[in-house]
């Protein structure tokens, strides 16, 4: 699953056909922007599957890749097996805003000693983030020959560039789904 399609592109762009290197370059350019959202965003937006460690001591621990689906499985373990032994019960905690709770009591003390595995992220991206997607493609698309220049002046041969990297409105949008660590 993309967050956005090649034909989300094309519809957006006016493109009725394409050639297969054209098309070719749509989808990299896709992949590429998709690498440049989820960098930016220090998380992934696509439901995938995630192992995180966290520092002991705390009752709580604030999971990145959100909405969370499902939980795998905790462990709190200060000597790093992770094993059976380990592994915390689903009745001791629960998902309260896509964060772990423990019911009562905090986890072991240690560096990096909590494992959790679960699934996060979106299973359809959300419409302003497509909307992001499509916008950044479609500008690398359109601008692939003269690379962040808008316009050209005849008489006197003057640029306008556009904005580095993301557009504002861009991350206007993206800086709802960033990940924000609070340590």
């Amino acid at each position: 699953m993309t967050i956005c399609t090649k034909d989300n592109v094309k519809d957006y762009l006016g493109i009725k056909n394409t050639s297969s290197t054209d098309s070719d370059l749509i989808d990299d350019l896709i992949d590429r922007v998709e690498v440049e959202i989820e960098t930016y965003l220090s998380r992934s937006i696509l439901s995938t599957e995630t192992t995180e460690y966290f520092d002991g001591g705390v009752g709580v621990v604030f999971l990145k890749n959100t909405p969370v689906t499902t939980i795998s499985g905790v462990w709190d373990n200060s000597i790093y097996t992770f094993d059976d032994d380990s592994l915390v019960s689903s009745d001791d905690y629960v998902i309260l805003n896509n964060n772990i709770r423990l019911k009562g009591y905090s986890f072991t003390e240690g560096n990096k000693n909590i494992k959790v595995i679960y699934t996060g992220g979106y299973t359809t991206t959300p419409l302003d983030l497509l909307q992001v997607c499509i916008e950044e493609v479609g500008r690398k698309y359109k601008h692939r020959q003269d690379y962040d220049v808008i316009s050209r002046t005849a008489s006197d041969g003057s640029s306008t560039y556009v904005e580095k990297g993301f557009l504002k409105r861009s991350k206007m949008v993206l800086d709802k789904y960033k990940w924000r660590s609070l340590a």
